[in-house]
C-alpha cells in the first residue's frame, strides 16, 4: 500500500494539470521506480547435532546449506566409541531437501544416502560376531518433515520416512531390509 499511495498521488496531479490546460499539451509527471522489495532470504546455512546419539557416545553433525529458493544440501558426519571404547561407530552421508517455502524453513521432503560402519572390540564379540567381522551399512531413502527456526537462529529439525539399507558383513556377506527413517536434530542456523 504504501508504494501504491506515490503513484495515485501522482496520477491525481496529472489529471489536475490536464484539466487546468486544456489547450496545451499536459506535462505528465513519471514516477520513478518504486525499489524493488527487499526480500527476506532468511538464512542460508544451519548446524545441526543429532541428540539422541549423545545418548549412546556418538557425536553426529549435519551441516546443511541452501543453495537456491527452497533446495538444500547436507554433509553428515558421525563418530563414536561405546562400551567404554569397547566399540567403534561411524556414520557419513547427504541430503538433499525439497521446502515449501523459499527460505528453507517449514515442511520439506529429502532423499538421503548414509554410509554406517561398526566395530566391536574381539574380547566383547560372541563366536557369531568374530566370524561376522566388521559391518558396513548402506541406508538409501526419502522422507518428508519439518523445519523450525527462531528468530535468533535456534533450530529444531525432524524427519520421518522409509529406506533400503544394504548390511555388509565382512565375513558373512550381504543382506537387505526395508527400515524407517527418523532424523531429530537441533541446532543453529545462520
Amino acid at each position: 500500500m504504501n508504494r501504491l499511495l506515490p503513484a495515485l498521488v501522482l496520477a491525481a496531479t496529472s489529471a489536475a494539470a490536464w484539466a487546468q490546460s486544456p489547450g496545451e499539451t499536459p506535462v505528465v509527471l513519471v514516477a520513478p521506480a518504486p525499489a524493488p522489495l527487499e526480500h527476506d532470504e532468511g538464512h542460508r546455512t544451519r548446524l545441526t547435532i543429532e541428540p539422541i546419539y549423545l545418548v549412546i557416545g556418538m557425536i553426529d553433525l549435519t551441516l546443511e546449506r541452501r543453495i537456491a529458493s527452497h533446495i538444500t544440501i547436507a554433509a553428515t558426519a558421525g563418530y563414536g566409541k561405546l562400551l567404554f571404547g569397547q566399540a567403534t561407530l561411524w556414520d557419513l552421508g547427504l541430503q538433499s531437501n525439497v521446502y515449501l517455502r523459499a527460505n528453507a524453513t517449514g515442511w520439506h521432503a529429502g532423499a538421503q544416502l548414509r554410509y554406517l560402519g561398526g566395530h566391536l572390540a574381539d574380547w566383547l564379540k560372541t563366536e557369531q560376531d568374530k566370524q561376522m567381522g566388521d559391518v558396513l551399512e548402506r541406508v538409501a531413502g526419502v522422507y518428508a518433515g519439518y523445519t523450525w527456526v527462531s528468530d535468533r537462529g535456534f533450530t529444531i529439525m525432524s524427519q520421518l520416512g522409509v529406506g533400503h539399507m544394504h548390511i555388509t558383513h565382512t565375513t558373512e556377506g550381504t543382506k537387505n531390509e526395508v527400515i524407517p527413517i527418523a532424523n531429530f536434530s537441533l541446532g543453529w542456523s545462520i
